[in-house]
């Protein structure tokens, strides 16, 4: 979209330090890039870096660690002060199940869904309009997940149809906006398994335009 619509957004790209496997990976990506992109970008092999950096900007302009002689006031060539080398992020901006435990989380249950069985989790909605807000972990392996109306007579209509859920790395999420006031069931499927149970944590809120509350679990 961007090349389609916004080419001048890129003036020109640098790549550098590039390894002699990328070659062979640049020519499978390149044909889906246009021409008019593939002009504004450079690929610098650890040995011509200075040479092609020094074609478009002065030495003293030019980090000393790529060539150039412009250093840190501290004389640091790798220009700390002004250069973001990136590296790893740190782990307390992880948000997977692997750094934060969604089990601890306030207003979470557990729930033990039995082998070769459903568990039903029961919401009462007191008006249209209103938003169902849900949030599950499994333990370990997968679970089915749909969201029924309860009518009148009892019968379940479909909303969210089931499927199996793997919660490997992130919890999943989800709403629905209710058409009409009533019961509606979210249902926790292990049916298919007929070794193992099935350990959920889970939370379900409802919401308004205006507020945000607690509902009834049964």
């Amino acid at each position: 979209m961007y090349q389609d619509n916004y080419p001048e957004m890129l003036k020109s790209a640098y790549v550098i330090n590039i390894s002699p496997y990328f070659t062979l990976v640049f020519n499978i990506v390149k044909v889906f890039l246009a021409a008019s992109i593939m002009k504004k970008c450079h690929f610098c092999s650890r040995d011509d870096i200075k040479h092609k950096l020094l074609n478009v900007m002065d030495a003293d302009e030019l980090p000393a660690f790529l060539g150039g002689n412009k250093t840190d006031p501290d004389g640091n060539p790798l220009c700390l002060t002004f250069v973001n080398h990136a590296g790893k992020v740190p782990p307390k901006y992880f948000a997977n199940k692997r750094s934060i435990s969604f089990s601890k989380v306030e207003g979470v249950q557990k729930l033990i869904v039995p082998r070769s069985s459903f568990s039903e989790i029961k919401v009462e909605v007191s008006e249209p309009g209103m938003i169902i807000e849900w949030e599950f972990e499994i333990k370990s392996k997968d679970i089915g997940f749909g969201l029924y109306f309860e009518d009148s007579s009892k019968e379940m209509v479909d909303i969210v149809s089931v499927q199996r859920i793997d919660t490997e790395e992130f919890s999943e999420t989800g709403c629905h906006k209710c058409e009409k006031a009533g019961t509606y069931v979210l249902l926790f499927d292990n049916s298919y398994s007929w070794m193992r149970s099935k350990e959920v944590h889970y939370r379900v809120v409802i919401s308004s335009s205006k507020t945000l509350g607690d509902i009834s679990l049964d």
